[in-house]
């Protein structure tokens, strides 16, 4: 087994020939609000905005992918949810819930974001 680390992408295990992956991440954004108020009536509040977690990597061989994503923030939501065959490059195959690439906003996940305007968007 090979273990490993890399800044933004998470942990990693593989098998030593190559053909088993797992790698695991997650990110937490979380939200402090206080109100100074002139009457001693200060208020505050804590909010957990997003609290996710993901998984993905390759099975049997690098062709066979999966991956994961569950959000835990409030109640669990799933995000993501997938297998993929990549054996001819032509005709790849993805089947689960998965953001569809699109366009470059769609796919940038929004911890990757450097500035977020006041769209309202995620």
């Amino acid at each position: 087994m090979v273990f490993g680390y890399k800044p933004r992408k998470g942990f990693s295990i593989s098998t030593a020939d190559g053909n088993n992956s797992l790698t695991l991440g997650g990110r937490v954004q979380l939200r402090y609000t206080g109100a100074d108020k002139e009457d001693d009536d200060d208020e505050s509040t804590f909010r957990v905005r997003r609290m996710r977690i993901w998984t993905e990597g390759h099975v049997y061989n690098p062709n066979w992918r999966y991956g994961f994503q569950g959000d835990f923030a409030g109640s669990f939501s799933l995000r993501d949810v997938y297998v993929q065959s990549t054996h001819r490059p032509q005709a790849r195959v993805k089947l689960g819930q998965y953001k569809i690439p699109h366009n470059r906003r769609q796919m940038t996940s929004s911890g990757a974001l450097q500035f977020c305007g006041s769209s309202g968007h995620e």
